[in-house]
């Protein structure tokens, strides 16, 4: 804990959301701002689906919603900048505050919109001036760095792991994905072997039974029908067509069923431990 009385203080309100009103009320806002900035991730791709759809008219309309987006995203990152420096500040060992997982999202999470907004800084100020002409072709002369800049805002989505700082069933779920990262590693071993076996046995059955209008091309063709057999999800896209074929598929099923059920117990006991040990530390950070 940091030994300055204000830098105390300050790690205390935001580290300790139950210390006071004041802290709950910020948590709170938090909260809030990391909701509404995944809300504008989801709602911009609904814009952008008009927009490829739309026509001269409608795209004004549309860049007027887009000055609302760019507005509250602004505010969103302001917030979480502002946040991430506070921490920051308050935090005793800021090296060690930098290799936390939550706080490195924090950096993500901030830093793809400033790269943006300063490599795009025409486009951004172009929105807030409607009686120009929309330039659909200059925006489409340059391919690669829409690119870039997409590939950038996709980190964005990095901003839903900022909810398990508020909500505690999320941070459970993260610590007990780590206990049981050997046993994980395991389960996903061993579904690649059998994806494997299962393929390779179903390539082979439907191609001598069916010959050429087989369904599966190839060995890794069939790979996307092994997973999703054995996951019980069965889009209906690939499936056998020979009765052998059916009746493999079937048993492959019932046994990815019995190979999932496996890591269940595990998962449940170490649930019920993390749990109880987080809810014990927030009793007793409640308490202090």
């Amino acid at each position: 804990m940091p030994k300055n009385k204000y830098q105390l203080a300050l790690w205390t309100f935001l580290e300790r959301p139950n210390s006071s009103l004041y802290s709950q009320i910020f948590a709170f806002f938090a909260l809030i701002v990391v909701i509404i900035s995944v809300v504008i991730m989801c709602l911009e791709t609904v814009v952008e689906s008009q927009t490829r759809s739309s026509t001269y008219e409608d795209q004004i309309h549309i860049e007027e919603r887009n000055i609302i987006f760019f507005i509250l995203e602004f505010f969103c990152n302001l917030v979480f900048s502002v946040e991430f420096c506070l921490r920051l500040i308050a935090s005793p060992n800021k090296v060690q505050f930098l290799k936390n997982f939550l706080n490195f999202i924090d950096i993500i999470a901030v830093v793809p919109f400033w790269t943006v907004l300063i490599i795009n800084n025409h486009n951004f100020l172009s929105l807030l001036n409607l009686n120009e002409e929309i330039e659909f072709k200059k925006r489409q002369n340059n391919q690669y760095s829409l690119s870039v800049l997409r590939i950038l805002r996709l980190t964005r989505v990095l901003r839903v792991f900022k909810l398990s700082r508020h909500i505690q069933i999320l941070n459970v779920m993260g610590k007990i994905l780590y206990e049981c990262l050997y046993e994980i590693i395991l389960l996903l071993t061993f579904l690649a072997i059998n994806i494997v076996i299962f393929s390779s046995l179903i390539y082979y059955i439907e191609l001598d039974t069916l010959g050429e209008k087989s369904p599966f091309i190839s060995i890794p063709h069939s790979f996307w029908w092994a997973i999703i057999s054995f996951t019980t999800i069965g889009y209906g896209d690939l499936i056998p067509q020979s009765t052998v074929g059916k009746v493999f598929g079937s048993c492959f099923i019932v046994c990815g069923i019995l190979i999932a059920l496996l890591p269940v117990p595990i998962l449940s006991c170490k649930f019920e431990k993390i749990y109880k040990e987080c809810s014990y530390e927030n009793r007793k950070n409640s308490e202090d």
